[in-house]
C-alpha cells in the first residue's frame, strides 16, 4: 500500500533534524541523550530502507547446515549454535560457518553502525 508523502523516513528525518537543530543548546546529559536519539533514528531509518528479509538468506543457511527443524526463534538458534560451537560439534564445519556468520553480522552492521565496517569487502 502507498502512503501520501511524506513516507515514514521522511517523517524520521525531519524528527532527527528538530533535534540536531536542538543540540547546540542543550546541557551535557541533555546533549548526550539527543546524540543517542539521533543515533536510534539512523537505525530506524536504515531499518527502514532495508527490505525486510534482509538476514533470510544467511538465516536459512545457517539453519539448513544445521539440520534446524525446530521452529526455534533466532535468538533460541543462535543460542544453540553458540553453545555447539563451544562444545567443538562444529569443528568440520568451520570454513562454511564463517562465510555464513560472517555474511549474517555483516547484514547486521550495516543496518546498527555502517561506518563500523564496509559490508562490501564481507559480502
Amino acid at each position: 500500500m502507498f502512503n501520501d508523502p511524506p513516507n515514514a523516513s521522511e517523517l524520521l528525518l525531519t524528527v532527527r533534524e528538530y533535534i540536531e537543530q536542538l543540540l547546540p543548546d542543550l546541557e551535557r546529559q541533555d546533549k548526550y541523550h539527543g546524540l543517542c536519539c539521533t543515533y536510534l533514528l539512523d537505525v530506524v531509518m536504515r531499518e527502514l530502507e532495508e527490505p525486510p528479509n534482509i538476514g533470510d538468506h544467511s538465516n536459512n543457511a545457517l539453519k539448513a547446515l544445521f539440520n534446524n527443524e525446530d521452529e526455534l526463534s533466532e535468538t533460541e538458534f543462535m543460542s544453540s549454535l553458540c553453545a555447539s560451537i563451544r562444545r567443538g560439534d562444529q569443528d568440520g564445519n568451520l570454513d562454511r560457518l564463517l562465510i555464513l556468520l560472517t555474511s549474517h553480522v555483516s547484514k547486521k552492521v550495516r543496518v546498527s553502525n555502517p561506518d563500523y565496517l564496509d559490508a562490501k569487502d564481507y559480502l
